[in-house]
């Protein structure tokens, strides 16, 4: 039989004889003697087979690792233009924040300039009106502008929220404070509307001491308590505030907004706190609104680390409540400021009557405003139009306090304010900033500058001479006590 003939089931025995002839001649040590001519011819031939298998296996391989190779290369090209194009959205998103971030600052700028000036001189008008229609037709335009300025606030409240950029400001409070500060803002619409508005709590937490966002807790209180009073048309609204669980140093309350109105049915409770949701398209016709306090009072709520809910029943009224966590003092606070609730503006009058302020602001309207309400308190005030001209006023004069607005030609106030910062003689004078930049960014610049607090326009009468009361008395000779007492 010739080796062309050899099939593959001849082969295999005599693979096994030549292996074992192979294992036998190494034992021995001798050669291939006895192996036939035929034999060899046979595992050469499978040696052959096996090589040219190895060797068309290292073939696909070879391909296959091409394959691979261009595979790969294909996937780290698709990653590198997948990652370009991400990082292209992303500094494109960045981009648009920010522009974002700027047309927002600048229309609440420009928005709040003449909103502060219609409030301030209607607010001068009423003051000087002794007609009662007048004081009446004055007093809706008021309330009007309030309404506006709330809106825009709104407005600026959901871009932080988006953007998530709403910062907590910590600072000690009372639950009486927060009572009285809601009753004073929300008091006049409830009873014009012949409304009772009741507030509750224990007696034991009114003058504890509370660390939290006040400014924050405020806000959703006046949200919930104004949409009562918005949709209660007769009857009560009762807000009830009661601890719901205590730790060493921690107190979660629970504050419940209860009013006699008409109710929610269970499908439009699901909407309740969605951004720019109204259940009825009439109510914004009928009640006003821009459906966004809701939405913002559970944003900050959950950044307070808190939870929101509302219990209602069509005709039986609603419940709103919310609870959040509160940081604890040992201590019980007494009432800041002048004992017996002295009104501030009486309270300049009497105690700092000719102490000399300097009002830097570039609107003329504006400036006469605040001319007006602080010479009536008493003060003797100088007028800069920029803060070049601030800084050559500080030159020349001693103040007592400085107001100073921010976006001004020739010298901003961030630029002005570290200018007279550097004069030996107003180290330690207080500078309030009094502005249309309301954003926590524009705060935390102006203290940075130098400034010692920081009020935005539209400001209420009561709250400047509140600040202003505040500051007065408290300058200081040395710059870092200055400095200190802004942050």
């Amino acid at each position: 039989m010739s080796v062309e003939q050899s099939g593959p089931s001849e082969i295999s025995p005599l693979r096994d004889q030549a292996e074992a002839r192979l294992r036998e001649s190494r034992v021995t040590g001798g050669g291939w003697s006895g192996t036939t001519p035929h034999e060899l011819d046979l595992y050469r031939m499978e040696l052959e087979i096996q090589n040219q298998s190895l060797q068309e296996l290292r073939v696909e391989a070879e391909t296959a690792m091409a394959r691979l190779a261009e595979i790969n290369g294909r996937l780290e090209g698709l990653v590198a233009t997948r990652t370009e194009q991400l990082e292209s959205a992303l500094r494109k998103a960045e981009q648009n924040s920010r522009e974002k971030s700027r047309f927002l600052s600048t229309m609440s700028h420009e928005l709040r300039t003449p909103l502060s000036a219609i409030m301030g001189m209607t607010g001068l008008a009423s003051r000087l009106a002794t007609d009662s229609e007048q004081k009446r037709y004055l007093g809706v335009v008021d309330r009007s502008l309030h309404d506006l300025q709330r809106i825009l606030n709104d407005i600026l409240d959901v871009s932080r929220i988006e953007a998530g950029r709403v910062c907590l400001r910590e600072t000690y409070f009372t639950l009486d404070a927060i009572f009285e500060s809601v009753e004073s803002l929300m008091g006049s619409m409830a009873s014009e509307k012949g409304l009772q508005l009741m507030f509750e709590q224990p007696s034991e937490f009114a003058r504890l001491s509370l660390m939290g966002d006040e400014l924050r807790l405020r806000q959703v209180l006046v949200n919930l308590v104004g949409n009562a009073v918005k949709f209660t048309e007769q009857g009560s609204i009762h807000v009830r505030c009661m601890p719901v669980g205590r730790g060493e140093r921690e107190l979660r309350l629970r504050f419940e907004i209860e009013d006699t109105g008409p109710g929610i049915g269970a499908e439009d409770q699901k909407r309740l706190f969605l951004p720019f949701e109204q259940l009825d398209g009439s109510i914004t016709r009928t009640h006003g609104g821009s459906g966004l306090g809701l939405a913002i009072s559970k944003e900050l709520v959950t950044v307070m680390g808190g939870s929101i809910g509302v219990v209602s029943e069509v005709g039986r009224g609603s419940q709103f409540w919310f609870e959040i966590p509160l940081a604890t003092g040992a201590e019980l606070l007494e009432p800041e400021g002048h004992p017996g609730g002295v009104d501030s503006e009486e309270a300049i009058r009497s105690g700092y009557a000719g102490r000399r302020v300097l009002v830097v602001e570039d609107d003329a309207i504006n400036q006469e405003i605040l001319k007006v309400l602080l010479e009536g308190s008493g003060l003797r005030v100088d007028v800069a139009h920029d803060g070049a001209q601030a800084l050559l006023a500080a030159r020349c004069a001693r103040y007592e306090l400085i107001l100073m607005d921010l976006r001004m030609p020739e010298m901003d106030g961030f630029q002005a304010t570290r200018e007279i910062r550097a004069l030996p003689e107003h180290r330690g004078t207080p500078i309030i900033a009094l502005t249309a930049d309301v954003f926590e960014e524009d705060r935390r610049r102006c203290l940075e500058a130098g400034m010692n607090a920081h009020l935005g326009k539209p400001v209420e009468p009561s709250l400047l001479f509140a600040t202003v009361l505040e500051w007065l008395g408290a300058r200081s000779d040395d710059p870092l006590d200055a400095l200190g007492a802004g942050g």
